[in-house]
C-alpha cells in the first residue's frame, strides 16, 4: 500500500486529505480520509449542516394569527367610533346656527326660510357632510324647524336627519339614527319616536 497526501481546498483550510492507494490492480480506487489538525482521522463529511437564518413557517403563522385577532377587534371598534363621530358632527353643524336664528327672529319677526339661510350665517357649502333646510311654522311665524340631512358620511347614517325645532319655549333637537348604531342618545339631541 502506498500513501500519498494531497492538499484539498476546503472551507476550514485546516484539514488535509489523505488518499490510500492500493497496489492491487483490481482495487485501484482511493479512499479519502480527513485528518484534523489534532491528528484524529475521520471520513470526509460532505453533508455539512449549515445554520439557517430567518423565521420558520409556524412563527409566521402565529404572527398572522395575532394580526387577525387584533384586526377582528379593532375594525368594528373603529367603525363604531367613526359613526359616533360623524353623528356628533351632524348634530353640531346646525347647532352653530341656533343663536343666529334667534337673533334673526328678533330683528325680522319670523323664522328664516331656506332662501334666507345666508342671512343667519349658513352658506350653501357650509358642510360637505350634508344639507340644511329651514321650514317656517304656518301658524306661528317665529317657530320653525332646521333640518340637517346627512348625505356624505358612513352608509349606515346616510340620509338620516338631525332636526332642531323652535317653539316659544326654546329649541328641541331630535334625530332618527337607529339605536343599533348609537347605544346612547347624542349629547343634547334625543332620538325621535317614530
Amino acid at each position: 500500500m502506498i500513501y500519498a497526501t494531497k492538499q484539498v481546498k476546503n472551507p476550514n483550510r485546516s484539514r488535509t486529505a489523505l488518499y490510500l492507494i492500493h497496489t492491487n490492480p483490481q482495487a485501484s480506487y482511493a479512499l479519502p480520509i480527513l485528518m484534523r489538525s489534532n491528528g484524529a482521522n475521520q471520513i470526509m463529511n460532505t453533508n455539512k449542516k449549515t445554520k439557517q437564518s430567518g423565521f420558520t413557517l409556524i412563527e409566521l403563522m402565529i404572527v398572522v394569527g395575532i394580526i387577525g385577532v387584533l384586526s377582528a377587534i379593532a375594525i368594528p371598534a373603529y367603525k363604531s367610533y367613526l359613526i359616533k363621530t360623524e353623528s356628533n358632527t351632524a348634530v353640531s353643524i346646525p347647532r352653530t346656527l341656533l343663536t343666529n336664528i334667534d337673533l334673526y327672529i328678533q330683528e325680522k319677526g319670523n323664522f328664516p326660510a331656506t332662501t334666507e339661510a345666508s342671512e343667519v350665517g349658513a352658506a350653501a357649502d357650509m358642510s360637505a357632510m350634508g344639507t340644511l333646510a329651514f321650514t317656517k311654522d304656518a301658524t306661528t311665524p317665529t317657530n320653525g324647524t332646521l333640518v340637517f340631512t346627512v348625505s356624505n358620511a358612513d352608509a349606515s347614517i346616510k340620509d338620516k336627519k338631525i332636526t332642531y325645532t323652535r317653539t316659544n319655549s326654546g329649541w328641541k333637537c331630535t334625530h332618527d339614527i337607529p339605536e343599533t348604531l348609537l347605544e346612547k342618545d347624542l349629547k343634547g339631541c334625543l332620538r325621535a319616536i317614530p
